[in-house]
């Protein structure tokens, strides 16, 4: 056996117009002056980039034929540095599928549980221990790569795709009632699965949602804020139709309801985040949106943002986006911060009339 890459061409191309075809498998392993980086790779990690250079994956046929790699336990002894150990590739037939030494769950080797003698035999290298190791390696490389599908199997992580399209991430949108949404795609809402599993809506829950598009946001919820709201003529106090007292009339054609709305306030040094929170920054709407998923339709809500003086823009003509309103305070120059408020409070918007605006 040779270290790997003898017989490899190095920077080998691996693009395929057909993603689906099997592809050879590329040296990733090998750096520029061809030396073997196999030692520094975590394993599941390596497994991953074969089956992404080559479009198949590990363990799944009825025979090792159809993995691109063999995986056989390192034979020595030593202390394990690591998980891996090198890649070797055989000089005598360089097509065939490259070894990969590694240092745990091994029939033989540092690790194997068979008896003593018969490791020693094989890591000596004497009179037909390769017999009996090619014998093992058979099931070696099954264990391996279905110890491996086994972690692939349950760690979302490792089977996650761009855009929230594999199975589980499905599953979980599904489960949370969010995966036919119209206004934001399925794969930003991947950010709500916690909250959107609670029984309840939460001030927790609200500032999770908040937090997850603008972490260096400050946020405060008052789940419980005083807004009024117009009373039906059908339950108001009036003198031209029959009433009594126990039909809980209502003096006046509205009242203060602390049940309906709930107020946030928001306080951020970033300037980014702040530029954002402005009435066409993609950071407002995204929340917005994210809030109309999260509450629905039979909640509202107001947002308040508090900045320091010092973020706010000259108020002239220039590069940064001016709003009336929002960022703009009059007589702001750069030597007077000190006789200012150190903070301007402005108003972000308030759900109810954002839903009603996008209808």
């Amino acid at each position: 056996m040779g270290v790997a890459g003898t017989t490899e061409q190095q920077g080998a191309d691996v693009t395929d117009d057909d993603k689906n075809s099997p592809r050879p498998l590329p040296a990733f392993w090998l750096d520029p002056a061809g030396g073997d980086h196999t030692a520094e790779f975590n394993f599941y990690r390596f497994c991953q980039l074969i089956e992404q250079t080559t479009q198949r994956q590990l363990g799944t046929g009825n025979t090792p034929d159809s993995d691109p790699v063999r995986f056989r336990p390192n034979p020595h002894l030593g202390f394990p540095a690591g998980e891996l150990k090198r890649t070797e590739t055989d000089p005598d037939f360089p097509d065939a599928p490259p070894t990969i030494r590694t240092q745990f769950f091994g029939l033989y080797g540092v690790t194997s549980p068979l008896p003593t003698a018969m490791i020693d035999d094989i890591n000596q290298g004497r009179e037909g221990a390769d017999a009996t190791a090619a014998f093992l390696d058979i099931f070696n490389h099954r264990l391996i790569t279905q110890f491996y599908r086994i972690w692939r199997k349950y760690n979302y992580p490792a089977t996650f795709e761009a855009g929230g399209k594999d199975k589980l991430s499905q599953s979980l949108m599904a489960l949370t009632g969010i995966t036919h949404s119209v206004k934001q795609p399925a794969s930003h809402l991947l950010a709500l699965l916690p909250s959107m599993t609670h029984p309840t809506l939460t001030a927790e829950g609200i500032a999770d949602v908040i937090r997850t598009q603008a972490p260096a946001t400050r946020v405060t919820v008052h789940p419980h804020h005083p807004v009024k709201m117009a009373v039906a003529e059908s339950s108001q106090l009036n003198m031209s139709q029959p009433q009594s007292l126990g039909d809980y009339l209502v003096l006046g054609d509205e009242l203060n309801d602390a049940n309906y709305c709930t107020r946030v306030e928001l306080y951020t040094e970033n300037t980014d985040e702040a530029l954002g929170w402005m009435p066409d920054g993609q950071l407002r709407q995204d929340i917005i949106a994210l809030l109309q998923v999260y509450l629905g339709c039979d909640y509202d809500l107001q947002l308040w943002l508090t900045l320091p003086t010092a973020l706010l823009p000259m108020p002239r003509l220039g590069e940064t986006p001016l709003f009336a309103g929002y960022n703009i305070m009059l007589g702001l120059d750069d030597d007077n911060l000190d006789e200012l408020p150190q903070t301007a409070r402005v108003w972000v918007g308030r759900l109810r009339e954002e839903m009603s605006g996008n209808d």
